[in-house]
């Protein structure tokens, strides 16, 4: 057989300036941006005081295109870009600072390629770490189902918060007092409100 070539025109469709830009190395930077510094990329040069951003790391954006990390058997800062990216939307974000995981799940949450099945796989995710998540960060799974007109999944929500704290009613409370101001405005009303409480198979319902 043929040595394996490989095809530039196939493995890259983006130029560098659609990975990545120059920006200012003074700049404000994001708990999750990634900036590579200490080479250039071909065609893209910049000057001493500038640095490259990975493009895509924005609430809003779409994350860094499979394309960046062609490079990261060439350059090092790249790898470990790809590295600290591989714990997207997984349970590796654990390992993250508070700061880093808030932004990285707010990030998955404003994904316009989020799609009800990753909502969901999201949400699950979340709540299967040890840990409450922030009223911040619940918003945007609110704002998430909006979008997706998916209201089922912020009664499943509120009633994994509420099935988190069964014997604490006064964080509980706390947690839907911080939610109100979305939930007038996304017409969103809890289960109890509802009357449509769901215990877990073989428990009786959260007693508050």
């Amino acid at each position: 057989l043929p040595p394996l070539v490989r095809d530039e025109a196939v493995v890259s469709t983006q130029s560098t300036g659609d990975l990545v830009e120059v920006i200012p190395a003074n700049s404000e930077k994001g708990p999750i941006d990634i900036w590579l510094d200490g080479f250039e990329f071909p065609g893209l040069s910049k000057s001493p005081d500038e640095v490259y951003r990975v493009k895509g790391t924005g609430i809003g954006e779409m994350g860094p295109t499979p394309d960046m990390w062609r490079y990261k058997y060439e350059i090092p800062a790249v790898e470990e870009a790809y590295q600290f990216w591989r714990k997207y939307g997984t349970l590796r974000t654990d390992s993250l600072s508070e700061e880093q995981f808030d932004a990285m799940w707010t990030h998955f949450f404003n994904n316009p390629l989020t799609d009800r099945y990753e909502l969901c796989r999201g949400c699950n995710i979340v709540f299967d770490m040890d840990l409450i998540p922030e009223p911040t960060l619940v918003e945007h799974m609110f704002r998430c189902c909006r979008r997706l007109n998916d209201y089922p999944m912020t009664l499943r929500i509120l009633e994994g918060i509420k099935e988190k704290l069964p014997k604490d009613k006064i964080v509980y409370q706390w947690m839907i007092q911080e939610l109100t101001p979305i939930m007038e405005e996304l017409g969103i009303k809890t289960p109890d409100e509802l009357g449509i409480h769901l215990a877990p198979e073989g428990k009786g319902p959260v007693p508050y």
